[in-house]
């Protein structure tokens, strides 16, 4: 057995999204060896989880920054 530490940030939603409610949340938490994390999201009764490695993600920024 092994045991990792990690690290975890978590967040209500309702100051970021004006569709929240009471108890919607976000977190994120780094995989124990760094080279990503998983993404939890809470909101509407609808809970979302997924994987990104920090390349993963860079490439996410860009397309979301993309402007032609």
């Amino acid at each position: 057995m092994k045991v990792h530490n990690v690290r975890q940030v978590y967040a209500d939603l309702k100051p970021y999204d004006y569709c929240a409610k009471d108890g919607d949340f976000m977190s994120v938490t780094e995989w124990h060896n760094g080279e990503g994390f998983d993404v939890e999201i809470n909101s509407s009764g609808r809970r979302d989880l997924f994987q990104l490695t920090y390349g993963e993600f860079n490439a996410l920024q860009v397309l979301v920054n993309y402007k032609e």
